[in-house]
């Protein structure tokens, strides 16, 4: 049982983030970066995004649609300004290249 999402601190987030499956972590690269746990000075969680998303086998267990990927890639690239968020982020480059990536090889999955 996780506490709502709302009052989540920076810990509950990593802790959730080392074991988040492919579709969480695109709904969740926004509050991810706001709560700095995705940072570019921490290339540790920077490797394991581009681990789960850039791989065709996650993709492709995960059911991803290229259309997913490319919500969350406008999304992120917003930083938050796109849609209902009340959330806003500096996006990280390195995130979105990962997306850009994430959205070819969906394709390839479908």
């Amino acid at each position: 049982m996780a506490a709502p999402v709302g009052t989540m601190d920076k810990q509950a987030w990593q802790l959730l983030f080392n074991e988040m499956p492919i579709g969480a972590m695109l709904r969740n690269l926004g509050s991810l970066t706001e709560l700095d746990v995705l940072r570019t000075d921490e290339p540790e969680s920077l490797d394991r995004v581009e681990a789960v998303l850039n791989s065709k086998e996650h993709l492709r267990k995960g059911r991803i649609h290229p259309i997913d990927v490319l919500k969350a890639l406008k999304t992120y690239k917003s930083g938050g300004k796109l849609g209902r968020s009340k959330k806003t982020w500096n996006p990280v480059s390195r995130i979105v290249d990962i997306l850009e990536k994430a959205f070819e090889l969906s394709f390839d999955v479908v």
